[in-house]
């Protein structure tokens, strides 16, 4: 684990559980699907989430009652933008830079984690957010701010069975949450109307609360989920960044075992457990991802590599906005410029390459490497 992580108390790590802005009907009904299979050292933080979650409801009914037709009401007037492609491959760094851009809204860290209530109670959040919510990412140096956008799926984790991100908290259930609820494999009819509906529901959300902005949405569960998301939103824009499966799965499972202490309520998996799992995440995402790139219309794709972007930001994220026939570059050109200087202090977490790892990564994910034009001997992990 990492130091960070380690010297957190248990308390300030129970803090930052995604479930705290969630309902009680929905942690009992994952605590229900998950047999009440909790590690005992974690029963006094399930405690705690059910108080948290009791204390929501009237502020859930409240919203319900002063914003509900106002929220049904939204219009979304313009298709989102989704940024996809695995974690640990610049989603958060690209998504950081264009929202810098007036233009775009998006969903930040508290609409993710308190879906229900956020609207209502917005100025106490960001009171109390400011003064709870860490600086970095506890298990990595990425900046965390309210000003930044986060993944929605976490705000649909809050408010259903139905999402991916069930599977930190209980990863004894990996396969339902992961590849029923993450890549629809296997869902039925009921449950994809109901995700939908819940989906819709918290991008209009968040539509509402940026006044009516274009969406820019970053979640790398959403590359595979091509098809899906072109049936809601068949003007949707896709900016792919793809980046050396070596480094992508090396970094995403040293995040892996860093990240998921935080939310793990059921047990600490082994090295090699997490090894597994990041591995099936990753072919399982993109196996998804190529069968289904062609659905999307060739003007309302861009891909890009992450070792290009990186070199010049600036730049890539103008061709970007040229690619996707997007207006607002230079009006936005000092924001941009500003936010790339902010970040050239960043240093990514190192770490050296174990042999018997890069052979598995290689071996297993060919398909990837050629389809994303890496070689698989890639001497140097950039």
């Amino acid at each position: 684990m990492s130091e960070k992580v380690n010297k957190m108390g248990y308390f300030r790590k129970t803090q930052l559980h995604y479930l705290h802005g969630g309902n009680l009907f929905v942690l009992a009904r994952l605590l229900i699907d998950n047999k009440f299979v909790i590690n005992v050292r974690q029963v006094p933080k399930v405690i705690i989430l059910i108080f948290s979650n009791l204390l929501n409801i009237p502020f859930i009914l409240l919203q319900k009652l002063f914003f509900r037709k106002k929220i049904i009401e939204t219009r979304i007037e313009k298709d989102p933008i989704f940024i996809i492609g695995h974690w640990r491959s610049g989603t958060t760094f690209l998504a950081n830079l264009i929202t810098r851009d007036s233009q775009f809204g998006y969903f930040n860290i508290l609409q993710t984690y308190h879906p229900s209530t956020y609207i209502f109670l917005k100025p106490f959040m960001h009171f109390f957010g400011k003064k709870v919510i860490p600086k970095q990412r506890p298990m990595d140096n990425i900046k965390v701010a309210l000003d930044l956008p986060q993944e929605e799926d976490y705000a649909v984790a809050n408010r259903s069975l139905y999402s991916m991100v069930h599977f930190i908290a209980f990863p004894r259930n990996f396969n339902k949450y992961y590849y029923k609820f993450g890549l629809f494999q296997g869902i039925n009819k009921r449950q994809m109307k109901s995700w939908e509906r819940i989906y819709r529901s918290e991008l209009k959300k968040a539509t509402y609360s940026a006044g009516g902005r274009r969406l820019v949405i970053k979640t790398p569960i959403n590359t595979g989920r091509i098809k899906k998301l072109i049936e809601m939103f068949p003007d949707a824009r896709f900016i792919h960044i793809a980046r050396n499966p070596c480094k992508v799965c090396l970094s995403t499972q040293k995040l892996y075992k860093n990240f998921f202490p935080l939310y793990d309520l059921q047990y600490m998996a082994t090295d090699e457990e997490l090894e597994k799992t990041q591995l099936d995440v990753y072919e399982a995402l993109y196996r998804k991802f190529f069968e289904e790139k062609h659905l999307i219309l060739q003007r309302n794709l861009v891909e890009i590599k992450y070792e290009d972007f990186i070199t010049d930001p600036l730049k890539g994220l103008e061709n970007i906005y040229k690619s996707l026939d997007l207006d607002g570059f230079e009006k936005s050109k000092k924001d941009f410029e500003s936010y790339i200087e902010s970040e050239k202090s960043y240093k990514p977490n190192k770490y050296k390459p174990d042999p018997r790892k890069l052979k598995n990564i290689r071996d297993r994910l060919g398909f990837a490497f050629a389809e994303l034009g890496y070689k698989t001997d890639d001497g140097e992990l950039k």
